[in-house]
């Protein structure tokens, strides 16, 4: 009886250790999150978007969303022609999903994109 009660205090002991150290490593993964600064991979994704494209991709200011996992969102997102007079397409909001370890390193690893609020622009040029 007494070797039960031991292993029982010795099992908690083991999940209790485990669970605090789960924590802080989720906490830690979140400031972490919080203190890099995402609006730096602006220019470099709307660069990439345009190459890929070819037409002018211009994004709003980046934030990090934690709503749905680790996720970038755009307040405004536009595409152009490629001489910028004509709006092509254009959202209020673009919402990505990203893999966590490529963001670390500044680079974007795209699972998913959701678009809020999408307009889309058709020109019928005269004869």
């Amino acid at each position: 009886m007494e070797t039960r009660k031991s292993a029982k205090k010795t099992l908690t002991r083991i999940f209790l250790g485990f669970g605090l150290v789960l924590l802080l490593l989720i906490g830690g993964l979140v400031a972490l999150l919080m203190f890099v600064e995402v609006d730096s991979l602006r220019e470099p994704l709307a660069r990439e978007l345009s190459d890929a494209t070819e037409l002018r991709v211009e994004l709003g200011p980046l934030h990090l969303d934690l709503s749905r996992g680790v996720g970038l969102k755009a307040d405004g997102f536009r595409v152009r022609s490629q001489d910028g007079t004509r709006d092509l397409f254009s959202a209020e909001q673009l919402v990505v999903l990203t893999e966590l370890e490529p963001l670390l390193h500044k680079q974007v690893k795209i699972q998913e994109a959701t678009l809020v609020q999408p307009v889309v622009r058709i020109y019928l040029d005269s004869p």
